[in-house]
């Protein structure tokens, strides 16, 4: 069996087997499924801060102070604290095996 470049020239696959590459998939699938829950995790924690520096910014200079002290938006930060605030329920749909779709209806009810 033969693959096709986009030059267009022939080469052969590489000598591994199918079930090795299954097998690799399976890996990658389980690692980058472990990023996104610590990606989460760290999006969560990052929003936990924020509504606790909430309580110590006068009324109405929250947007200036995140605008002013960090390189995200206040967009940005309103989404993590969205995520803070949801995280009971989004850990739950993390743990279901239909997970993503469920934990993004989650948040964006959320929001």
């Amino acid at each position: 069996m033969e693959y096709q470049h986009s030059a267009g020239e022939a080469t052969s696959p590489k000598s591994r087997s199918l079930a090795d590459i299954e097998t690799l998939i399976k890996e990658e699938f389980q690692e980058h499924k472990e990023s996104m829950r610590k990606s989460l995790f760290h999006a969560k924690q990052i929003g936990d801060l924020l509504i606790e520096a909430k309580r110590h910014i006068k009324f109405g200079h929250w947007e200036e102070w995140v605008d002013q002290k960090f390189s995200f938006s206040v967009r940005t930060a309103r989404n993590y604290i969205a995520i803070a605030k949801s995280w009971e329920c989004l850990r739950g749909c993390l743990k279901s095996r239909r997970n993503s779709k469920k934990a993004l209806s989650v948040y964006a009810v959320n929001r």
